[in-house]
């Protein structure tokens, strides 16, 4: 299910599809975690979780 709940009790990112030749899938991640990064949601954890297990440096967001 979408919230991961059935499956595994929390929600991971299992895949990433770029479909901007522009942007890397590191890049993409990275920017994804920083824009997740004030949230608690469970689908934003699962962001930063992803960000973090690939060791990418995620940007400060400020404002």
């Amino acid at each position: 299910d979408k919230t991961g709940t059935i499956t595994s009790g929390h929600p991971s990112v299992t895949d990433i599809v770029i479909l901007s030749p522009e942007l890397t899938r590191d890049e993409f991640l990275a920017e994804a975690a920083a824009a997740e990064s004030g949230s608690e949601h469970p689908l934003a954890a699962a962001v930063m979780e992803k960000a973090k297990g690939e060791n990418l440096e995620v940007p400060e967001v400020r404002g």
